[in-house]
C-alpha cells in the first residue's frame, strides 16, 4: 500500500476520534465523566472514565479544548468546555467543583501556600482553567486574577507544589500544568490584554522570572534524576509517564534553540527504551506513558530533528490500544485525547503538504531570497505565481527564480504588476505582482479561494525568512478592514523579513489573501477579492 492509502486510511482513524472525543461531552460542558453512564470500570481496562472524572476532569477538559480549538475554535465544544470552566472560578480567583468556598480556598488566600494534597488538586484545576481561557478568549478579568494567584504561590525553588508531601510527584505535574498555563500565550500579548500600560513592564518581569525559574527547576530535578523525570513514591517505572507528559504539555517552552541539547538528551533516552514503537511496564505494554511520549515526540517533532520512526510507533500503539480494549468505544477520554493529538500528525501532514506545494520561494538573480509567493492555479500550460510588487525594485530585476519545497529551482519571469496601476482604486492594488514559471507544474494542486476575510476560522500563514527556511506563523485573528483595501490580523509571533507574498490560508485549505507587510504585531493582508479583481483585468 502507498503512503498516500496509509496517510487516508490514519486521517480517518483521526476523524474516528475526533467524533468519539465529542460525545464524551457532558451536558454540563466538561470531558472526564462518562457520557454512558452504563459503563463501569470493568468493561475496559482503557475506559476509566468514572474514575478519570472525578479526579482529573479539568485536565482532560483543559485538553480536549486545545486539540478541539485547533481543528475549529468557533466550535460549540471548545466553548461549552469553556464555559464549565468559568462556571467553577471562585470570586478569589481559584477553581472549585461547587459555589461555595471550601477551606482549601480559605487556605490559598490566606496563606498564599499550597500544603495538602487537595490544595494541590484545586491549584492544578485553577492552572487547567487559565490555560484554556488564555487559548481560547485571551486575557480578561479573569484570567488576569487567576495569573496573579499562581505567581503568588511559586516555591522558592521555582516549582509549583507542596514540597513536603513526596516532592517530586507533587510538583513535577503541578509545575507542568502551570509552566503551560504561563506560556499558553505570548507574555506580551497577555500584557497588552490584560494589564494597564503602568502595570505592564513590572508584571512582564514577574511573569518571566516565574517562567524561567521553572525551566531551570524542571533542568535540575532531570539532571538529579540522570536524566528522565519520575515521581518518588512510584519510582523509576513511571519515567516514561511523568517525561512525556512534561514534554508534551510544555514542547513550545523545551523546543526553543537555548533548551534544544538538554531536551535531545531526553529525547534519546526515551527512544532507546522503546520497544517496537511503545514503552513497556513490567513487561506489559504502558499505555500512559507511551501515549504521553509519543505526543509529545510528535510535538517536538517540528522543533527538534531525531531519528524515530512516529509512523510505526503510533500504528503499534494504535493497535495495541484498541485490540485491548475491544474497540473504539471503550476508550476513556485521556486515552481519546491523546490518540487525538498523537494521530493529529496525519492531519496536519495532510493538510501542510498540501498547502506547501503551491508555496514558492522567490529568488533574486543571486538565487538569494526576496520573499514568498503561492501559485494560484496553472493556466494554458502556463504557471502563474502572485506574490507582491515591492519584491522587485525595478524592471530590471531579471532574471528571477522560484524555489519549490522540495528544493528545485526554476525559471521565473515579471508578467504583470511591475508598474504602478494609475486607475488603481487602492494602495492594496498597487502591491500585486505576477510570475511565470517557464515549467508546467502538473504536479501542484490549485487550492480553493475564500474571499470570507472575517471568518472565525483559524488561520495561518507560510513564507520564506531570508535564510531561505519555510516557516508556519499561526493564530492569526481577524481585526479589521483599513481604508487602503488592506485587511488586518494579529499574530503573537515575529514575522520575519521574507513574509511578503505569504498566503494566509484557513483551516479548511482556503487561500484568504496574501501578507502584504508588518507592524509590530498585526500584518496587513490584500484580500484574495482583490487579487482575483486584479487577475481578471489583465486577462490572466
Amino acid at each position: 500500500m502507498d503512503r498516500n492509502a496509509n496517510n487516508n486510511k490514519n486521517v480517518g482513524f483521526y476523524n474516528q476520534l475526533v467524533d468519539r472525543l465529542i460525545l464524551e461531552q457532558t451536558g454540563n460542558g466538561e470531558f472526564g465523566l462518562s457520557r454512558k453512564q452504563e459503563v463501569v470500570n470493568t468493561v475496559s481496562p482503557y475506559h476509566k472514565s468514572n474514575q478519570l472524572g472525578k479526579k482529573a476532569n479539568s485536565f482532560i477538559t483543559m485538553y480536549a479544548i486545545e486539540l478541539l480549538f485547533q481543528i475549529n475554535p468557533s466550535s460549540p465544544q471548545v466553548r461549552n468546555a469553556l464555559n464549565w470552566f468559568y462556571g467553577r472560578i471562585s470570586q478569589e480567583g481559584y477553581f472549585t467543583s461547587d459555589t461555595t468556598m471550601s477551606a482549601e480556598i480559605e487556605d490559598l488566600v490566606s496563606g498564599k501556600v499550597i500544603t495538602t494534597k487537595n490544595t494541590i488538586k484545586i491549584f492544578r484545576h485553577t492552572a487547567s482553567a487559565l490555560a484554556s481561557i488564555l487559548l481560547v478568549d485571551g486575557a480578561n478579568d479573569i484570567s488576569v486574577k487567576l495569573i496573579d494567584n499562581i505567581l503568588s504561590i511559586q516555591n522558592h525553588d521555582g516549582g509549583w507544589g507542596a514540597t513536603s508531601l513526596t516532592q517530586q510527584q507533587s510538583e513535577l505535574l503541578t509545575t507542568a500544568f502551570t509552566l503551560k498555563a504561563l506560556t499558553v500565550r505570548d507574555v506580551d500579548y497577555i500584557l497588552d490584554n490584560g494589564y494597564s500600560r503602568i502595570e505592564r513592564t513590572k508584571k512582564k518581569l514577574e511573569i518571566e522570572n516565574a517562567i524561567n525559574r521553572a525551566i531551570n527547576w524542571f533542568m535540575e530535578q532531570s539532571f538529579n534524576l540522570s536524566g528522565l523525570w519520575y515521581s518518588d513514591d512510584v519510582g523509576e517505572k513511571n519515567k516514561a509517564f511523568y517525561t512525556g507528559i512534561i514534554l508534551g504539555m510544555n514542547s513550545a517552552i523545551f523546543g526553543k534553540q537555548q533548551y534544544q541539547d538538554f531536551t535531545s538528551r531526553l529525547i534519546s533516552q526515551l527512544c532507546t527504551q522503546s520497544n517496537n514503537g511503545v514503552w513497556l511496564k513490567d513487561g506489559v505494554i504502558d499505555i500512559d506513558g507511551s501515549s504521553r511520549v509519543l505526543a509529545a515526540l510528535i510535538k517536538l517533532r517540528k522543533y527538534i530533528d531525531f531519528n524515530f520512526d512516529l509512523l510505526a510507533s503510533r500504528i503499534s500503539l494504535r493497535n495495541s490500544i484498541i485490540d485491548n480494549s475491544k474497540g473504539i468505544d471503550n476508550l476513556d477520554p485521556a486515552t481519546l485525547c491523546f490518540l487525538v493529538d498523537i494521530f493529529s500528525v496525519d492531519r496536519d501532514y495532510d493538510r501542510q503538504n498540501k498547502i506547501v506545494n503551491v508555496i514558492v520561494a522567490i529568488l533574486d538573480n543571486n538565487k538569494k531570497v526576496l520573499g514568498t509567493g503561492f501559485i494560484l492555479h496553472n493556466n494554458n500550460n502556463k504557471t502563474l505565481c502572485i506574490t507582491c510588487r515591492h519584491l522587485f525594485k525595478s524592471n530590471n530585476q531579471q532574471p528571477l527564480y522560484i524555489k519549490l519545497d522540495n528544493g528545485d529551482v526554476l525559471n521565473a519571469k515579471i508578467i504583470a504588476g511591475t508598474e504602478e496601476q494609475p486607475n488603481a482604486n487602492s494602495i492594496a492594488n498597487n502591491d500585486i505582482a505576477v510570475l511565470e514559471i517557464e515549467s508546467n507544474l502538473n504536479f501542484v494542486q490549485s487550492i480553493k479561494n475564500n474571499p470570507e476575510t472575517t471568518q472565525t476560522y483559524s488561520l495561518f500563514g507560510y513564507g520564506f525568512s531570508t535564510n531561505s527556511r519555510g516557516k508556519w506563523i499561526g493564530n492569526l485573528k481577524y481585526i479589521g478592514a483599513v481604508g487602503d483595501g488592506y485587511v488586518q490580523y494579529g499574530t503573537e509571533e515575529i514575522v520575519e523579513n521574507g513574509f511578503s507574498g505569504s498566503p494566509i490560508i484557513n483551516s479548511n485549505q482556503e487561500i484568504m489573501g496574501m501578507a502584504q507587510s508588518r507592524k509590530d504585531r498585526t500584518l496587513y493582508v490584500i484580500p484574495i477579492n482583490t487579487i482575483n479583481n486584479f487577475l481578471k483585468k489583465g486577462d490572466l
